[in-house]
């Protein structure tokens, strides 16, 4: 009896030693062979059928879940394109880098063009490690997958000469378990990178407690760290103690942080936020004190290289904290991203893709999909005024000034406090500010 070509092609496939599988266009895995089935330590019947939802974060060896998700291709895939990526499968005790061909398959339309993808084929075959990264998705899942192995670190997105320095910063800091003073503008991600170091260097079982120092004068400061160094004694776990917005301190409770950096037994990371003329408003001895290791955190300003990476990699977390699918940003999308200076930083940019992601209705952010602000500045930078006519320059900053008080209230649900660190300011001059330009509403 004659054996069909159909039979012979999916004996090869079953029986190869590579890897193969399959997904359709909802991200279900639809076929996988004895390869991959073995690699992952199930039978193919118990894998068919699981959702294998796009991530960048790197997957656990004992989660399958975790592993079937970092099969599952780019968005790009799912639009039509073919790409090599790079994915990370068991190989015995550890995970092995490998590389996927991803071959989008489209229904056939009667007009001749393509339609939708209903099939992406996926070909495992060893890293080749001369291989191009193919897209920023690539380029951000191996990033993450490198500062993985250090530590969860995802505000280091970023092959900037700037960050990549931090990143070498914070692994020293990390293994040497010293003082540290994390230094940066407002929203670069301090306390993040903080908390970051502090859990690479020490096991679960020694805490780390944070201070907000602008609630702080000198005498509640005071009996606060000796409350933590009475229930340190207690237990016998002297905890780590992270004061957040340092600068924020009164000149008296910053001599009485001194006192009590010399009495500690613990270590003690400081994060303190440098003015726009790049000044600190820190005593130089409490400098000194906890400053073993300095990190300074370059504002996004300083490094557009990075822009474009991050803001891919807020868009994949939006994705992935909501049912709706954005697969990136068209060309004038991009061209306003880069274009701003951005002051507010990376925490800024985390808002402008928020807010561009839910106004999106299309597969890709456009520029209309972006925040007015910033449409707005593009169109002033395009359109200057004639030279003749007269620049109010008091009013312009006044109309961005509210603007930008009003976002960071709305941002922290009316909280002031919250608002004042939002912006880099005292709450008092935030307070000043709101009385003096009449803000009502926001």
């Amino acid at each position: 009896m004659a054996i069909s070509r159909k039979t012979v092609l999916s004996r090869l496939i079953d029986s190869a030693t590579q890897p193969v599988y399959a997904l359709d266009e909802k991200q279900r895995l639809v076929y996988c062979n004895d390869a991959l089935a073995r690699r992952l330590g199930a039978t193919a019947e118990e894998l068919v059928g699981s959702i294998c939802q796009y991530v960048t974060t790197p997957p656990g060896l004992e989660n399958r879940q975790s592993l079937l998700n970092g099969l599952c291709p780019g968005p790009h895939v799912f639009l039509g394109r073919e790409e090599l990526a790079a994915v990370l499968l068991p190989q015995g005790d550890h995970l092995e880098e490998f590389t996927v061909r991803f071959l989008p398959f489209t229904e056939h339309v009667e007009s001749g063009g393509s339609g939708s993808v209903q099939l992406v084929l996926a070909v495992v075959q060893l890293l080749d490690q001369t291989s191009p990264v193919a897209n920023y998705h690539d380029e951000i899942r191996r990033i993450r997958q490198q500062l993985a192995k250090d530590y969860d670190m995802d505000q280091l997105i970023g092959v900037s000469p700037g960050i990549q320095k931090v990143h070498r910063q914070a692994k020293l800091a990390a293994a040497a378990g010293e003082n540290v003073l994390l230094l940066g503008p407002p929203g670069t991600g301090k306390e993040r990178l903080a908390q970051a170091i502090h859990y690479a260097g020490q096991s679960d079982a020694v805490p780390m407690v944070s201070l907000a120092c602008h609630f702080l004068d000198d005498e509640l400061l005071r009996t606060t760290v000796l409350s933590l160094v009475q229930q340190a004694n207690d237990t016998g776990n002297l905890p780590t103690l992270l004061l957040t917005e340092a600068h924020e301190l009164a000149e008296e409770a910053q001599h009485e942080l001194l006192r009590l950096i010399a009495a500690a037994k613990f270590r003690i990371m400081v994060t303190a936020t440098v003015d726009g003329e790049g000044q600190l408003t820190l005593l130089p001895d409490v400098v000194d004190s906890v400053s073993t290791f300095t990190i300074e955190i370059p504002g996004l300003g300083q490094r557009p290289e990075d822009v474009r990476l991050l803001a891919e990699h807020f868009l994949e977390k939006m994705n992935t904290q909501t049912q709706k699918r954005i697969v990136g940003f068209d060309d004038g999308a991009i061209e306003l991203l880069m274009a701003h200076s951005w002051p507010g930083n990376r925490n800024e940019l985390n808002d402008v893709i928020a807010e561009a992601h839910q106004a999106a209705t299309g597969v890709r952010i456009v520029a209309a999909d972006m925040p007015r602000f910033l449409r707005h500045a593009s169109d002033a930078a395009i359109h200057p005024p004639p030279e003749d006519e007269s620049i109010d320059l008091d009013s312009i900053l006044r109309t961005m000034e509210i603007e930008m008080i009003v976002r960071a209230l709305r941002k922290a649900n009316s909280n002031k406090a919250q608002a004042a660190r939002l912006l880099g300011i005292q709450r008092n001059k935030l307070l000043r500010r709101i009385e003096q330009l009449e803000i009502t509403n926001w």
